[in-house]
């Protein structure tokens, strides 16, 4: 099986997270999709929400849909958490599986800086999408990797949390599960009167 590993901070999960996903498996680029929430990133600021936060809107987005399972063992990790090391763990867990490692072009232009980034091409096959109209160049990649083409993907974390610490509606950018969360919990800085619907 062709496991495809979709890790971020998901702060707050997204309709463009779930264009990721539905991408991936209407593309047949994978057979299923594993979720993982980050638990702290040794190269971004820490997420806004809380880890049990994150990994509920990432439930709540995922739900009902075919393919798609959810791996919260980033979350509790001591320490940062390096892919490296979530690759590892996920091929003793799935030791039958092809991994394939989810990226954004971007990531994919930094992974030289990432932590034993070697191993982390040997642990998993890069799934490279495009963004803004930048994709790699496939002769730079290493066989069995995978680009996909740019999509519009509806939304990013930052410009939703921003909208919503300024009270503007959301719901266009948030599955509705997701949404409701984010109002009855009062994240990013909204309330219970939060436009999110």
């Amino acid at each position: 099986m062709r496991l495809a590993v979709f890790g971020g901070a998901f702060d707050p999960f997204h309709r463009g997270h779930l264009a990721v996903i539905r991408e991936l498996l209407s593309h047949d680029l994978c057979d299923r999709v594993l979720v993982v929430p980050a638990g702290r990133s040794p190269l971004k600021p820490p997420p806004q929400a809380t880890g049990a936060d994150r990994l509920a809107m990432v439930r709540l987005g995922v739900a009902g849909l075919d393919g798609v399972e959810v791996w919260d063992g980033e979350l509790g990790r001591d320490g940062p958490s390096w892919t490296v090391d979530t690759l590892e763990t996920l091929a003793g867990l799935h030791p039958h599986d092809r991994l394939l490692l989810v990226l954004g072009e971007d990531a994919w232009r930094g992974l030289s800086g990432w932590r034993r980034p070697q191993r982390v091409l040997e642990l998993a096959s890069p799934l490279v999408i495009a963004r803004d109209g930048r994709a790699p160049d496939p002769a730079t990649l290493p066989p069995g990797s995978t680009v996909l083409p740019d999509f519009a993907a509806p939304a990013a974390s930052r410009e939703i949390r921003d909208r919503l610490r300024r009270g503007e509606p959301a719901a266009d950018l948030l599955p509705p599960a997701v949404a409701t969360y984010v109002r009855e919990r009062r994240l990013y800085g909204g309330g219970k009167d939060l436009p999110c619907r």
